[in-house]
């Protein structure tokens, strides 16, 4: 049965992100092919998501985003990998709002905007995307590009680059 519980973990964040992201993450395992899921999104500080990151990663800084995906599946020895449709996605995603209000600020717009590129990101790497090469890196853009088009938004690393080009073309 498909899941997605939302928990916030901040007092300032809108009440109706919660809608956004659950559509958001519903849409993205949906058309990923999964019949089941049981994900959890949590939004939290720097410092909680700080100590998730040293204590899952080794790592002793903040940072926007961290998934997990719980499920079996792909520790199976199994010959069949089974198909999405075939497991139940588990996993969690951590936000940090606070690094998504001061980037939100970097780039001039909301931090619910900047909150729902980290939970689309964390959500696609549950479902197998990568983004360690550039190659990756391009095709993860491209999703995430499609799910945040659905809310009229564009990423802000798109607008970057057009303003770019289009100072560049001025000068």
């Amino acid at each position: 049965m498909p899941k997605i519980e939302v928990v916030t973990l901040i007092d300032e964040v809108p009440d109706e992100l919660e809608g956004t992201i659950r559509a958001a993450v519903g849409a993205i395992v949906h058309d990923a092919g999964f019949g089941s899921f049981d994900l959890s999104i949590a939004i939290v500080s720097d410092a909680t998501i700080q100590q998730a990151n040293r204590q899952y990663l080794d790592h002793d800084y903040p940072t926007d985003v961290l998934s997990f995906r719980l499920d079996e599946y792909a520790e199976s020895s199994s010959s069949h990998a089974p198909s999405p449709s075939e497991q139940t996605l588990e996993g969690e995603v951590l936000v940090s709002w606070d690094t998504a209000c001061r980037q939100a600020a970097l780039f001039d717009w909301a931090p619910s905007s900047e909150c729902l590129l980290y939970v689309v990101h964390g959500t696609l790497h549950l479902i197998g995307h990568d983004d360690r090469d550039e190659h990756d890196r391009q095709e993860m853009r491209k999703a995430e590009r499609a799910v945040l088009a659905t809310f009229g938004l564009a990423p802000h690393y798109d607008r970057d680059v057009s303003e770019t080009a289009e100072e560049e073309a001025g000068s």
